[in-house]
């Protein structure tokens, strides 16, 4: 009766430890006090790489390089 009863437990464990409910593969994403600003950063990188990329034509253009 002792094996039967550890044998269930261990089986029990093991099928609601293997389930696939999908927890541990979705990324949950934190929503911080900081984020506006963070978007606002990541915008000002974006237009900065413009700029620079339009300022490398420029100067190319112009024979400058």
């Amino acid at each position: 009766m002792k094996y039967c009863l550890m044998l269930a437990s261990f089986a029990i464990f093991n099928l609601t430890a293997c389930t696939d409910d999908g927890s541990a593969t979705k990324v949950k994403q934190e929503v911080t006090v900081l984020d506006s600003q963070l978007r606002a950063l990541e915008k000002t990188r974006q237009v900065g790489n413009v700029l620079q990329q339009s300022t490398d034509e420029r100067q190319k253009d112009l024979g400058l390089e």
